[in-house]
């Protein structure tokens, strides 16, 4: 295996005299403003989501508003997923603020399927990764950057999944009318990367450097390959690059085979992995099968995205398995 591949009350009522009123009035202003904020900016992200909705004529789905959530209809699923037949499929957000920490859920609903945090790994059609992608990058340029919430084994019967229940059922409900609030615009901070040339190998020093500096553990940087270690787990940054600068990240991981697999039961794994599962590519080499997907991203890449990448990519190995079992009898222990 070559380095290209390795690469969480007291009883008592005093009178209420006149001169205190305003005091009372501004303490309990002071006090009720947090929530207020809290909701205010989550109307904010709901006002932005339905913005990118209207922008992209994808039908938007406000009816939950009021908790927190939107939808959108992404399209139909146009490759089987797990057997399942192409089916109309639905992009939902869950948007919460407590005490000031703004975070966010996404699920991917198609058929039977529900598939929370699914847009880490820009799984679903092409229409709600676009939808995804430019969702993301508003909130970025507004200022409001909500971190993912990274729990995926939440309770059935949390209100995200009702949710996706409702639009199986019914699917999109637009609303005639829609409030949007105006959110002021900000620009990137310490945590985005943004590289402007058009050269693959000066792309990886940069992003190196980058994840250095964020206190990434980076292995080994050769030619366009970054090679980090994160929880345990290695991993390949290959950034790519177009004449207008950076374009998207391949994230790759690979697994060990052992001493003697033979190369048709290989060739047989990696064919139905990439026909079975989505948005992944499998590859074959010597020694090992490669597994790679695409991150995309508009104007910069953020380093939560290429957490969240890695963070798939961990998901991806159980994932593999459950697709394909014949795959680990052919692994290296």
């Amino acid at each position: 295996m070559n380095n290209q591949t390795r690469l969480a009350e007291d009883e008592t009522t005093p009178r209420l005299e006149l001169r205190t009123v305003p005091v009372l009035l501004i303490c309990l202003i002071f006090v009720a403003m947090p929530a207020d904020a809290a909701a205010s900016r989550v109307e904010q992200c709901l006002t932005v989501a339905a913005e990118v909705g209207a922008d992209l004529d994808a039908e938007v789905d406000l009816r939950h508003r009021d908790a927190g959530l939107i939808a959108f209809a992404s399209g139909v699923d146009e490759v089987p997923l797990l057997g399942q037949d192409p089916t109309d499929s639905y992009l939902a957000y869950e948007f919460v603020d407590e005490e000031g920490d703004l975070r966010f859920r996404t699920a991917y609903f198609v058929g039977k399927l529900s598939m929370v945090g699914a847009m880490r790994g820009r799984r679903g059609p092409e229409r709600g990764r676009a939808i995804h992608q430019e969702l993301m990058a508003r909130l970025r340029r507004a200022g409001l950057r909500p971190k993912e919430l990274e729990d995926e084994t939440i309770s059935p019967d949390h209100e995200l999944l009702r949710y996706g229940e409702e639009l199986r059922e019914g699917g999109v409900v637009a609303e005639t009318e829609t409030v949007l609030m105006p959110v002021a615009a900000r620009g990137g901070g310490d945590s985005s990367f943004r590289f402007t040339g058009d050269a693959n190998d000066e792309a990886a020093a940069q992003l190196g450097r980058f994840l250095k500096a964020q206190g990434m553990e980076v292995h080994s940087i050769e030619g366009n390959i970054v090679g980090v270690k994160h929880d345990g787990l290695f991993v390949g940054l290959q950034p790519r690059t177009t004449e207008d600068g950076l374009d998207r990240l391949v994230a790759t991981i690979s697994f060990h085979l052992r001493e003697g697999a033979r190369a048709d039961e290989v060739a047989d794994v990696v064919a139905k992995l990439n026909r079975e599962a989505v948005g992944i590519d499998y590859s074959a080499l010597d020694g090992g099968i490669l597994v790679q997907f695409l991150v995309t991203f508009v104007d910069q890449l953020e380093l939560a995205e290429i957490e969240a990448a890695i963070a798939m990519l961990r998901d991806l190995r159980l994932v593999t398995l459950v697709i394909a079992p014949e795959l680990a009898g052919l692994l290296a222990r």
